[in-house]
Parts: structure tokens; C-alpha cells; sequence
């Protein structure tokens, strides 16, 4: 089976949009074989779809689903102790989750904006990824993938504290591969571009001219699909990915984003 992922455990966070990236991962990863812990902080009913769609993939292993605000002080260790408590052992770490506000000037953006972003965005997979590093220099080893965005990698207007969020999270990712790799955590980030996941597709095709712009600076013409983010993360979660530490993968058909 490629990217074999039976007996291992892995934590998908930002999993309550039955369309979402979040869900396409969690399939992905069900079809390797592995034991999934699916979080979110709402809505439960989203969340639990989420979890039957993981358990009807073929070859799944148990899919357990949780609710929890990785916002909150001390979210990312519960999420661990979950994890341990529910299947007796960590092996990946899939930090999807995301706070996302588009389409605000820099002059309108709230403190509360900020803050949640902030929180959401990048300190929760910090703090995830220090809570699992824990457990993975104990136990050998493991995987920390951090979900990013090529939104972070050049400026555009009315995306900035989004786009910021993300761009941390690329230098974060780094820096936590090149501390963390003689414990053998292989930690790395997957940049979607324009995905065809239900956030991206109640924007661009309910504005045509938004779809049209986006389309004009991806050289494959055409929006990614969702299965072909998930795909890059399975990789990075297997065996098959024991030497590819600290990148950060470009999943947007080519896109050449520009200033303004």
C-alpha cells in the first residue's frame, strides 16, 4: 500500500467542513490505514459528518472526533493527553486549522481580528507541536505538518493579517524541523494555492471576476482539488518521506501571485 499508515495515530485539526481541506486529509489518511482523532471548535454536527465520511473509506482504521478551541490556554496539551488517552500512542500531527478573514482593508481589521488569527493560526500549532514534540522524543520519533498557504508567500491587498499568519508559520516550521530533527520529528508545511474546497468556492464562483483573476495567474488553469493537497500530506506522513525535512511544498498549480 503506498503511504502505509496502519497502527499509526494521527491528529487532523480544522475538520468540521464536510467540503473542506480538513475532510479531503482526513480521507486520504483513512484510506493509508491510520487511527484518526478529527478536532474541531465547531460546529459538532459538521465535525461528526467529517468523522462517517473517514470511517466509510475503504481500509479505515478507528476515527474518533472531538471538539476543543485550540485558542484556549492549555488546548494544545488536552489535544495530546486526548490523543494518548483515546489510542495509546501519537505518531503525526496534521495542523490544518485556520482562522480566515478576507477581503478587509488594513485600515478596518479589529484587535479581536488580530488576536483570533493570531491564536488560531499560529500559536496553536506551536504549542501543538510542543506538546507532540514531547511525546514524540519520548516514543522515537514522528510528524508535524503544518498546513500553510501560498497566500503567505507574497503580499495582496485586503489579505494581510491572514497572509502574515501564514508567512510566520513558514518561518516556524523551519525553525521547528531544524530543532527537532536529531529526535527524528520530521516536521514540514503543504501551501495550498486556490483549492476547490467550499471557503474558496462560496468566494470565487458566486464573483465570477474573483474566479476569473484567480485563474489568470495559475499557469495550469484551473482551481486544485482538494485530493491533491491530501495527497502531499499522506506522503509526508509516511515512511516514504524519512528525508524531506523542513520544506514547504507549493500545492497551487504554478500560481504567480502579485503585489496589489
Amino acid at each position: 500500500m503506498a503511504n502505509d499508515l496502519r497502527g499509526k495515530v494521527v491528529i487532523v485539526t480544522g475538520t468540521s467542513r464536510v467540503n473542506g481541506v480538513g475532510t479531503a486529509i482526513g480521507q486520504r489518511l483513512a484510506r493509508a490505514g491510520a487511527d484518526l482523532l478529527l478536532v474541531a471548535d465547531r460546529p459538532l454536527e459538521g465535525l461528526e459528518a467529517v468523522a462517517e465520511i473517514c470511517r466509510a473509506e475503504p481500509g479505515a482504521g478507528r476515527v474518533e472526533c472531538r471538539l476543543i478551541d485550540l485558542a484556549a490556554e492549555g488546548a494544545a496539551d488536552r489535544l495530546i493527553e486526548m490523543a494518548l488517552e483515546l489510542f495509546g500512542r501519537l505518531d503525526v500531527v496534521v495542523n490544518n486549522a485556520a482562522y480566515v478573514i478576507r477581503d478587509v482593508a488594513f485600515g478596518d481589521y479589529t484587535y479581536e481580528d488580530f488576536d483570533r488569527s493570531l491564536a488560531i493560526n499560529v500559536a496553536a500549532p506551536f504549542f501543538i507541536g510542543q506538546a507532540a514534540a514531547r511525546v514524540f522524543a519520548e516514543s522515537g520519533g514522528g510528524r508535524i505538518i503544518n498546513i500553510g498557504s501560498r497566500a503567505g508567500s507574497r503580499p495582496r491587498a485586503n489579505s494581510i493579517v491572514y497572509a502574515m499568519t501564514k508567512n510566520a508559520m513558514a518561518y516556524v516550521t523551519r525553525a521547528m524541523a531544524y530543532e527537532l530533527a536529531e529526535h527524528r520529528i520530521i516536521t514540514n508545511m503543504v501551501s495550498p494555492g486556490s483549492i476547490r474546497s467550499d471557503v474558496n468556492l462560496d468566494r470565487e464562483t458566486s464573483n465570477p471576476e474573483i474566479l476569473t483573476a484567480s485563474l489568470s495567474q495559475i499557469p495550469i488553469g484551473r482551481l486544485g482539488e482538494r485530493a491533491e493537497v491530501a495527497e502531499v500530506v499522506a506522503f509526508f506522513a509516511s515512511s516514504d518521506a524519512t528525508y524531506l525535512v523542513g520544506n514547504n511544498v507549493d500545492v497551487s498549480g504554478g500560481y504567480q501571485g502579485s503585489l496589489g
